[in-house]
């Protein structure tokens, strides 16, 4: 028997006894005679062959004593079920405090970030490929976040577009009088009917993939040792901003620093002016990060490349026309959407204040994607 068995069958046995010795001072009082005799004398007999070498004799003493442990030991029923219960919610209160102190993830459903940060968007697609028929589309979701859809006719009648918004990302088209849902960002390509004709129940309106929107972690450490930075990306809450009434306080957005506690800032297009100067676009460092990308064709990035003026809302807007501007506050601060076309922002409701902040943008970890990676 080589030295690495003889090490095993030793520290075995010796953790046996400990467990006898535990057994004989937690239940001695309790147990009958005969039954602390018989333990007594299978660990004499355990201990004799260990000090004798007999390394053979050692590992069928050990499972003696062993059997006869496992015997006296109260029944304990579901023990295996509740240490895995004991494991599961030492495991969350781990993840919950991680993500209280350091770490939050968060989903972006809309595209006010566009291009650096994508929200809930679709394409159209022809036909379904291979990865998106089962299981494949099942991985393909898993990776990339992409889900092959088709909507169809749920009655017969006449196919009519009207527009009409059904949440921020889908919109209604109708059947004879009868709303279907569809996807909106691709209304220029999106229906394999034209309007007015006549669809039948069952019939094909639109047929494309739905894609998740990014999903981020944000840092919750970073500003206890920085302050917030112009153009860092950054999560902030709406409890206590002067919304407008299409958002709800309560609610998480997640938007770009273009000004800091105690600047001026306004927008003379296409800059951003800070203190009565021009400023560089901190969206710049975006368009860095994915050259390939000619943002200018994009029609949530005008051509000349910087933040428009916001179109007329319910609620009068801080900033309204070229050259308005807002002067923050102490521990104030304002952000607007990459999206200039389509991002309710700071030039609806004007600053933030400092104890609305989450933290920034530290990385998108879903879906896999050219975005994946550092937030910037």
């Amino acid at each position: 028997m080589n030295y690495f068995t003889r090490r095993r069958i030793r520290s075995h046995g010796r953790e046996i006894l400990r467990q006898a010795r535990h057994l004989r001072n937690w239940r001695e009082d309790i147990l009958p005679p005969s039954d602390l005799r018989g333990l007594t004398e299978a660990e004499s007999r355990l201990r004799n062959a260990m000090e004798a070498g007999e390394w053979a004799r050692v590992e069928s003493r050990s499972g003696e004593v062993g059997a006869i442990i496992t015997r006296l030991l109260p029944q304990r029923p579901g023990i295996g079920f509740r240490d895995n219960f004991d494991i599961l919610v030492v495991a969350v209160a781990v993840a919950m405090g991680f993500r209280a102190y350091f770490l939050q993830p968060f989903k972006i459903p809309t595209g006010s970030m566009q291009p650096t940060l994508y929200g809930i968007h679709s394409r159209i697609q022809a036909e379904p490929t291979f990865f998106d028929r089962m299981p494949m589309k099942l991985l393909k979701f898993a990776l990339f976040g992409e889900w092959h859809m088709e909507v169809r006719a749920k009655n017969h009648g006449v196919f009519s577009f009207r527009g009409q918004a059904a949440n921020g990302i889908d919109g209604f088209v109708f059947v004879g009088g009868v709303p279907h849902v569809v996807p909106r960002d691709t209304k220029e390509v999106q229906y394999a009917v034209k309007e007015g004709d006549f669809v039948r129940k069952g019939s094909l309106l639109w047929l494309g993939i739905r894609i998740c929107g990014d999903h981020v972690f944000v840092d919750k450490m970073r500003w206890n040792f920085n302050r917030p930075q112009r153009g860092q990306i950054v999560v902030f809450n709406t409890d206590g901003i002067p919304i407008v009434p299409a958002v709800p306080p309560g609610t998480h957005y997640i938007k770009r620093l273009v000004g800091l506690p105690g600047q001026e800032v306004g927008i003379r297009t296409p800059s951003i002016i800070v203190n009565g100067e021009l400023a560089p676009d901190p969206r710049a460092r975006a368009i860095a990060a994915n050259p390939k990308e000619d943002y200018s064709r994009l029609p949530y990035y005008p051509a000349e490349g910087g933040p428009a003026i916001p179109n007329p809302f319910t609620s009068p807007s801080p900033i309204r026309r070229d050259g308005d501007a807002i002067r923050l506050d102490t521990a104030r601060y304002l952000a607007l959407g990459d999206n200039t076309r389509s991002s309710l922002d700071g030039r609806y409701w004007g600053a933030i204040p400092e104890r609305n902040l989450v933290g920034p943008g530290a990385f998108v970890y879903w879906p896999f994607s050219s975005r994946w990676g550092p937030a910037r």
